[in-house]
């Protein structure tokens, strides 16, 4: 099973849920202010840029107020990423960014190099070069960063 299941971008101003599926994490980032997005019992503001990390055990809904809504999601396989992590050695950080009930959630200043990151994933969703897995794993790892170094301080 590859480790990235699905990226997009995504323009819609319904309320979006996102069904649990304990086989998956997401990684979304909204593009434009207002509304909330709730993960379990939790809620978060939308900010643009922002970054809801959400391990899919919990229901994630995102509620915007604006007609022009759009954000970047990334799905992940949670077993892949595990093994991943295992590999390189951060089990116990990446518990503490999808294991929290909730979510976790990091507001970003500069979201520019993020959504480069995102448009770099949803290209390589049509690839089919033998290096694909590994070009997506180096990106999600970018976006797991942003929390790890956030975490750390």
């Amino acid at each position: 099973m590859p480790l990235l299941l699905d990226a997009h971008h995504h323009a819609s101003p319904q309320t979006n849920t996102y069904a649990v599926n304990t086989d998956q994490l997401l990684i979304i980032q909204p593009l434009i202010e207002g509304g909330v997005i709730a993960i379990g019992n939790k809620t978060y503001p939308l900010t643009l840029g922002g970054l809801y990390y959400c391990d899919n055990r919990d229901e994630c809904q995102v509620i915007p107020v604006s007609d022009n809504y759009t954000q970047n999601i990334v799905v992940i396989s949670k077993e892949e990423l595990h093994h991943l992590a295992e590999l390189l050695g951060f089990p116990k950080i990446l518990g503490r960014i999808f294991a929290q009930p909730g979510g976790y959630y990091l507001p970003l200043k500069n979201s520019k190099s993020v959504i480069q990151i995102f448009r770099a994933l949803q290209g390589l969703m049509t690839a089919t070069d033998e290096y694909t897995n590994a070009l997506a794993a180096a990106r999600i790892i970018q976006l797991l960063n942003y929390a790890m170094y956030n975490l750390s301080r």
